[in-house]
């Protein structure tokens, strides 16, 4: 559990709760299962229901889920109220959420449409989740933020840009 790492690196959650973007699938979705399953509780957030259910309904009853569209400023402003009541004050808050459009194609094969949404998606939809939970966790300290992203933003491979920093 997320929670379990943050401690042997000397981080203490009292509860090792958390809310996970991106939480149906990949990374965001073992993140959240283990959290689940390691005792914390989990929001699950991300954007297709229908696959978030499943995941929530093989957590069990330590998670629940709340639709989540990190490109929509209106979703991520509404976040933190539409998270069930006692729920809403997670230990760790974790950025997973991103996506492949576009593929991995050089540069000048990539649509300027696919760019804007990559980016839109993996930069400024983790910074409106980050702005959006952070006064919380300042107020109730100690809270976490953790921010994951793809191989290419360490090591970036010379076809995809648009999933490397600037």
């Amino acid at each position: 559990a997320l929670a379990a790492q943050l401690a042997v690196q000397g981080h203490r959650t009292p509860r090792g709760d958390g809310c996970a973007t991106g939480a149906r699938r990949g990374v965001g979705g073992a993140v959240a299962g283990a959290t689940g399953q390691g005792g914390g509780r989990v929001v699950c957030a991300a954007g297709r229901q229908d696959e978030l259910a499943e995941q929530v309904a093989a957590i069990g009853a330590t998670a629940t889920a709340v639709q989540l569209a990190v490109r929509d400023r209106q979703s991520v402003a509404t976040l933190l109220e539409r998270i069930p009541e006692g729920w809403r004050e997670p230990d760790v808050l974790v950025n997973c959420a991103g996506h492949d459009i576009g593929g991995r194609q050089r540069f000048d094969l990539e649509a300027m449409d696919d760019w804007s949404d990559t980016l839109n998606t993996h930069l400024l939809g983790a910074l409106r989740v980050t702005h959006a939970g952070v006064p919380g966790m300042l107020q109730r300290p100690p809270g976490h933020l953790v921010t994951l992203t793809s191989i290419p933003a360490f090591a970036p491979p010379p076809g995809p840009p648009s999933h490397c920093p600037p």
